[in-house]
């Protein structure tokens, strides 16, 4: 990243519209770094089982182990030589807050839904919402302390996606 760079980190429950914004802000030029991806690329190279509960395991036991600055380190490194990205998925508010320090002038997105609507959209896409235990849900506090801005994604596409995109604005 070069001085005048943006970051922005998208965090959220499944279902919250993570995806969907990253994908608004990078069709407008910013560089998608996925935390889950990452996870299960080193997951991969370390033999981890692919599913769920093992790679979430995998995630939280790699942080325990080496440490929210390992894994911050690693996304941060992801975004050399881009001028603005956008980190979707960091689950663990440690990494965030090492994110935050590794890019001061980034903005975390704290997406929320009710809990129909994310409902309805796990089933949409073919996601078991019964699996909607995740260890994020006991940072919800936390989150929102390193927030930046909250986005309550209860109405239409065009709406969020319209409210994703102000961000851009905030740089």
């Amino acid at each position: 990243m070069t001085r005048g760079s943006a970051a922005i980190c998208i965090v959220g429950l499944r279902g919250s519209g993570k995806t969907t914004a990253t994908q608004a802000l990078s069709r407008h030029g910013f560089h998608a770094i996925s935390a889950g991806a990452k996870n299960t690329e080193l997951a991969l190279r370390e033999g981890c089982p692919m599913d769920t509960q093992s790679l979430q395991n995998f995630g939280l036991r790699l942080i325990e182990e080496r440490g929210a600055d390992y894994f911050a380190s690693i996304l941060a490194a992801e975004a050399e030589g881009y001028p603005r990205v956008v980190f979707e998925g960091v689950r663990v508010p440690e990494v965030v807050a090492c994110l935050k320090k590794k890019f001061s002038n980034m903005t975390v997105v704290l997406l929320t839904a009710s809990p129909e609507k994310r409902r309805g959209r796990l089933i949409q896409r073919g996601s078991d919402p019964s699996l909607d235990r995740h260890p994020i849900e006991a940072y919800s506090g936390v989150y929102s302390a390193l927030a930046n801005v909250t986005i309550v994604n209860d109405g239409n596409l065009a709406d969020f996606q319209k409210d994703v995109l102000s961000l851009v604005a905030l740089e």
